[in-house]
């Protein structure tokens, strides 16, 4: 597709082995109709397909999706969604608004995912194995920005403005973070990233707030939450936030495991660790970073 405005109550479903290139258009769910499914799905027929967005618009629309969440779902094992560039905005669901991964990967080259709002994990990205994974989903983030997303729970076990990555029946989610910039996240618990026993990476790019001024709702973790799983910050920057309790970059607890080697650690503030706040029972290994 390449203009346009098409809107879908359904969404569409990607056939198996096909590659489907989105250059442009505005895709919207319908705010007339009982929205049961992502506009974009790559589910169990979706066996080697591909999605790339290379421009366009797609529209959750702020509808609430009954059902399968994410504007954009990929959940077959030999699927994969890469973006490039364009705007997935306006999702919302009980999880995972913008995008959900429940198998297979997403790449992000480029472009804006925004504005996803969830009652409970992930505003924007949530990482979680489907209840038949066997292979770990991953969200491999190379560029662009994820921003404004809202966790609107106040449960330990859940938030994550903007991203969220976490595991099922013994199966892993996985994020890497290669560069991009993940900004201005809203949640009780993690405002920017939720680690809730997946896998954390982050190499390089850029984890920011609101600014120091007022925590917006961020308490615990303003940037990263982690209560589970495993976090490890080899580069990258993480700065301009303020969590009104503990860990304006980083608040551990639970039993998360969490390896600072490297990155920058700037202009944050919280009641307690306004940089880092370590309450986990399992290690938090500061080896370098400044």
């Amino acid at each position: 597709p390449k203009g346009n405005q098409a809107y879908n109550p359904q969404g569409v479903a990607t056939p198996a082995g096909w590659t489907i290139n989105i250059y442009g258009g505005k895709f919207v769910s319908s705010e007339n109709a009982t929205v049961t499914s992502p506009l974009i799905v790559m589910g169990s027929g979706a066996a080697n397909a591909t999605v790339n967005m290379y421009g366009g618009i797609l529209d959750g629309n702020n509808v609430h999706v009954e059902g399968y969440p994410g504007v954009v779902q990929v959940a077959n094992a030999t699927a994969e969604f890469n973006m490039f560039d364009g705007t997935i905005q306006n999702g919302k669901s009980t999880t995972g608004c913008n995008v959900m991964v429940l198998a297979g990967a997403f790449n992000m080259h480029g472009g804006t995912i925004t504005g996803g709002t969830t009652e409970e994990t992930g505003g924007n990205v949530y990482v979680l194995p489907s209840a038949s994974a066997t292979t770990v989903p991953v969200f491999n983030m190379y560029g662009g920005e994820i921003t404004l997303g809202v966790s609107e729970s106040t449960s330990e076990t859940k938030g994550g403005g903007n991203v969220a990555v976490g595991t099922r029946n013994g199966v892993v989610g996985r994020f890497n973070m290669y560069g991009g910039k993940i900004s201005k996240g809203k949640a009780t618990y993690g405002g920017n990233v939720r680690v809730i026993g997946g896998e954390f990476y982050m190499k390089d790019g850029t984890i920011e707030g609101f600014g120091t001024s007022a925590h917006n709702g961020n308490n615990y973790g303003a940037n990263i939450h982690a209560s589970s799983g495993v976090c490890t910050i080899d580069g990258g920057l993480l700065t301009n936030v303020y969590a009104q309790y503990r860990g304006g970059n980083i608040y551990t607890t639970g039993t998360a495991t969490v390896t600072i080697n490297g990155g920058i650690f700037s202009n944050s503030k919280a009641s307690a660790g306004g940089n880092v706040a370590a309450y986990s029972t399992k290690p938090t290994t500061i080896n370098g970073g400044t």
